[in-house]
């Protein structure tokens, strides 16, 4: 527990920022994704320039309380995180963040699962040195996975700098289990918002509890052991939800998913892929709704993917990831190929059949339950996002499907057991989330109080007084 004390005010240093870009109760826990952000933009400038991770992150900290010189803007964020603490509501998410980030610290296994230890804990390490360091790892064998984005592990050597800079594992771990806990429960307030506004505190606060105890579970409780397959997920969800609940036509409210799709894309390879369908997707529903200012988010895939190539240019971080392979050998799976066959036939029993078709049903009842029964809007406007639902966890299964068939020649049996229910993680998040979205469309509207009307004081009354 003694760790949240570190944990909690790396996370929440961005509190007056968050409040700008979020209003009540959302503030408190975008505060999280933005300073997660900061230590990714800090990471790059540390492999760039050769300046310490904690000392960029504590600039980019600072320049932030510079918008309190305007009264306005100072006048704003006070009063938006108020809001957060003036209804039941409010209180019971800061109350359900605090307790389930507790239990995510409390029950941080001991860190040491291999491709924790082989992948993360050492990009971070990598990262806690000279600059000189990182440059060097990229001619570490492959199995180190050089080439992987590094948004966990700047957090994590973030959080040993601030400490002392000495490597703590364990803190490693339980910073990036509650950031897993923090980013779920945002999904769930961003969604309820959305598809549940009046619906009572109680039941929605019910509802986000069994959402974000059902995202602790997707990785088999590796979310606090150092990996960041669950966090890649939570990070694609968000995104998804941010995007689905664009209401407004203003500039403003693209900066929260435009941070949200970087953060999405630089956890692993795949992460990349996955956000930008995810992304296209929802958009899609934006577009149908005529909310066309949000179609500037298209902008991000392609900053981003220019953005790492010149990157992994200019560092020569080689590239070991399957995309090229998988791409070539795309048109054999219309070709009858034999060995691909074979892979489908072993994907589909080692993976899918025993893990996934109960989120594949899951997503399909969910999206029905949205177009059948969904609140407020007609049948033909609550069906974009119905169909939405069920693409998004569909089409992130498919590409991890196509993955797996045609990214490796051998040792595919191997490979199932050792990533596949990491890997599907963001697949089964989406499909929690088609039913969230659907719970929340089901629950009915808390039904006001009623005013009482006081009776007029008397003349003789107010006399007295």
């Amino acid at each position: 527990m003694a760790d949240l004390l570190v944990i909690f005010p790396i996370l929440l240093a961005f509190l007056p920022l968050a409040a700008l870009l979020a209003n009540g109760i959302n503030a408190y826990i975008v505060s999280p994704v933005l300073a997660t952000a900061a230590a990714l933009a800090a990471g790059f400038t540390h492999i760039l320039f050769d300046v310490p991770i904690w000392s960029v992150w504590l600039i980019i900290v600072g320049l932030q309380l510079i918008l309190f010189f305007l009264k306005p803007v100072r006048e704003r964020v006070v009063a938006n995180l108020k809001v957060a603490q003036s209804d039941l509501y409010s209180v019971g998410v800061l109350g359900l963040a605090a307790l389930m980030s507790g239990m995510a610290s409390t029950s941080t296994p001991a860190p040491l699962a291999w491709d924790a230890r082989s992948i993360w804990f050492h990009h971070a390490k990598w990262l806690n040195g000279p600059a000189e360091y990182f440059l060097e790892a990229q001619f570490l064998p492959a199995g180190n996975w050089p080439d992987y984005p590094f948004t966990g592990p700047a957090l994590m050597t973030l959080s040993w700098q601030l400490t002392g800079g000495s490597e703590n594992l364990w803190l490693a771990s339980r910073i990036s289990g509650v950031l897993v806990i923090l980013v779920g429960l945002l999904t769930a307030v961003v969604l309820a918002n959305t598809f549940a506004p009046k619906a009572h505190f109680v039941l929605k606060l019910g509802i986000a509890f069994i959402f974000v105890a059902s995202l602790t579970l997707l990785a088999d409780g590796y979310y606090n052991a150092g990996y960041q397959d669950t966090l890649q997920a939570a990070l694609v969800g968000l995104l998804f939800a941010l995007v689905l609940s664009l209401k407004s036509s203003k500039w403003q409210d693209l900066m929260l998913p435009a941070i949200v799709f970087l953060l999405a894309s630089n956890i692993k390879q795949e992460g990349f892929w996955f956000a930008t369908g995810v992304l296209v997707l929802a958009l899609s529903v934006q577009a149908i709704q005529k909310n066309y200012l949000a179609l500037a988010l298209l902008a991000a895939p392609a900053i981003v993917r220019v953005s790492w190539s010149w990157f992994q240019d200019h560092v020569g971080m080689p590239d070991n990831g399957h995309t090229a392979e998988v791409i070539e050998r795309f048109p054999l799976l219309f070709s009858g190929d034999l060995e691909v066959a074979n892979n489908l036939q072993l994907v589909f029993t080692n993976g899918i059949q025993p893990r996934s078709m109960n989120y594949v049903l899951l997503a399909l009842l969910s999206a029905i339950l949205i177009a059948m029964l969904g609140k407020g809007e007609s049948f033909v406007a609550r069906l974009p996002i119905s169909i939405a639902s069920i693409t998004a966890p569909l089409g992130v299964l498919g590409v991890a499907v196509v993955t797996y068939v045609l990214g490796q020649s051998g040792g595919l049996e191997w490979w199932l057991g050792t990533s596949y229910t990491r890997i599907t993680a963001t697949f089964e998040l989406l499909a929690l989330i088609a039913m969230l979205i659907a719970s929340l469309n089901l629950l009915p509207d808390s039904k006001p109080k009623p005013v009482v009307a006081q009776k007029p004081v008397s003349k003789k009354a107010k006399k007295r007084r």
